[in-house]
């Protein structure tokens, strides 16, 4: 069986009581999720699984750890294993950092900081066997990366190709009825060597808040109504919903296919 990972953490605990993850296992067929709760002190962002080594265990996952119950907002590179979850390792502090958004591709861990919590202002590469931070690059205001503000990135072992999704800025319209703002969802292609980003796509059709390609290169999203979609890779539009939970995505999100098995 293929599992998806979905992970939802609460950033502002003031608003709610409990704070849930929630780990979803995709069906063969893609039409059901089942889901498992765990304890506030397990909030975490998940962007990356790998199999266990001689462990027994199913599979190794690392992340950005954003809320803890206890101590509040917090930066922590982690990891545990799927199926010991109740035990976190923090590798690597990250207070220096605001990560808005990270995926794992060839030894490195790709992350996009952003200093106002917001918008990017680096992009970061981070050497998974001495965990050593390098700058990749740097926007200032006259860059478009920015005028994003990401919400999930993912690699697509396939082509190379490392994507993003993110609030684009620059396709703001103004609705003057109500003072507000209609910003439009973009899917983009970051180079890892420049930190260049392309815009591939932008849509307002569908709230996509977590994204993930699996190993056939397909590339899947889940909206902020829990529904699962295909998504075009050349343009960035859903295609057609293959499944959906019954639990409804809050705040940041991150997903991913464990390449062990899908």
């Amino acid at each position: 069986m293929k599992k998806l990972l979905l992970i939802n953490f609460l950033i502002i605990a003031a608003l709610c009581n409990i704070a849930t993850a929630q780990i979803a296992i995709k069906k063969n067929n893609i039409k059901t999720f089942t889901t498992k709760t765990f304890t506030p002190n397990q909030q975490r962002a998940i962007n990356y699984a790998s199999p266990a080594n001689n462990s027994g265990l199913t599979a190794q996952a690392y992340g950005i750890r954003a809320y803890d119950q206890e101590r509040g907002a917090v930066q922590e590179f982690v990891s545990f294993y799927i199926d010991l979850s109740d035990t976190i390792v923090t590798i690597k502090d990250l207070s220096d950092y605001y990560i808005r958004a990270a995926a794992y591709a060839n030894g490195y861990y790709y992350m996009a900081n952003s200093q106002d919590g917001m918008c990017t202002y680096d992009l970061l590469a981070m050497d998974m066997e001495t965990f050593d931070i390098d700058t990749i690059a740097s926007y200032t205001i006259e860059n478009y990366e920015s005028a994003i503000i990401f919400s999930d990135m993912t690699f697509d072992s396939t082509t190379g190709n490392m994507y993003g999704i993110g609030y684009d800025l620059e396709t703001a319209i103004s609705e003057d009825d109500d003072n507000t703002l209609e910003v439009e969802l973009a899917l983009l292609k970051i180079d890892l060597t420049t930190g260049k980003m392309t815009n591939i796509g932008h849509q307002s059709f569908c709230n996509l808040v977590t994204i993930a390609c699996d190993n056939k290169g397909e590339l899947w999203g889940i909206d902020s109504n829990g529904k699962l979609w295909s998504i075009d890779k050349s343009n960035g539009m859903p295609l057609e919903v293959k499944g959906s939970s019954t639990d409804i995505p809050s705040t940041l999100q991150s997903m991913c296919f464990n390449p062990a098995d899908g």
